[in-house]
């Protein structure tokens, strides 16, 4: 990104969206965005400010929740960011947004398409629906696996017939998250999407004639 300077802002050292998006300021004006122009800065990337997740884990040593990054709800304020109005979140936003434009502060926003949170309903959906497939396999399950060996999904028999189910998240052999991060600081409160797995790829990012790709929808909102 040449010529740009960017203003990093963490969602909950900035407050509630009200406080600092000018909507609400008697003169029209944003006391965050007039700062990073001030400051000779000509763009804003905010860190993830949508519902954070309630998995506690273990962090530099400390027991802590609610990582920005790992993502419960894609399409709601946190609480720390929200002014408790969905719909005014809405409009706070897109004044700030078109405000920022006025003065020439590009924004962007940290999505994080690699993981979502551990709680995340998708992850407890496909957790019912594995556990659905033990119930009703009759015989033993086949670990389905990519061309590089990576686990993508299941093949079990139903009444005489072969079925297959394909996951959206990578998942280890007892089919339990598979988590990512350093070994000393594991990311036990995010779901890792599995992009090898073509339920993986249609669900989050290709979409189909019924499905609106999840991620675009998540651009979309933003």
């Amino acid at each position: 990104m040449p010529s740009q300077i960017i203003y990093y802002v963490p969602p909950r050292l900035a407050g509630p969206v009200q406080d600092w998006s000018g909507l609400n300021a008697k003169d029209h004006e944003s006391w965050l965005l007039n700062h990073v122009v001030d400051l000779k800065f000509n763009a804003i990337w905010f860190s993830p400010m949508t519902v954070a997740t309630d998995v506690q884990k273990l962090m530099h040593g400390k027991v802590q929740t609610g990582s920005y990054y790992a993502i419960k709800d894609h399409f709601r304020l946190d609480q720390d960011s929200s002014c408790g109005d969905e719909a005014e979140d809405r409009k706070h936003l897109q004044y700030f947004a078109a405000l920022a434009r006025k003065k020439g502060v590009k924004i962007y926003a940290d999505l994080v398409f690699n993981h979502v949170a551990a709680d995340h309903p998708l992850v407890a959906q496909e957790d019912r629906e594995i556990s659905d497939i033990k119930a009703k396999a009759q015989g033993p399950l086949q670990l389905l696996r990519s061309d590089k060996g990576e686990l993508i999904g299941l093949s079990w028999h139903e009444n005489g017939q072969e079925h297959k189910s394909y996951f959206k998240f990578r998942r280890n052999d007892d089919l339990k998250l598979q988590f990512g991060g350093p070994p000393e600081d594991p990311w036990t409160d995010a779901a890792q999407v599995n992009y090898s797995s073509p339920e993986g790829m249609r669900f989050f990012v290709e979409g189909d004639a019924t499905h609106k790709a999840f991620f675009k929808q998540v651009i979309d909102w933003h």
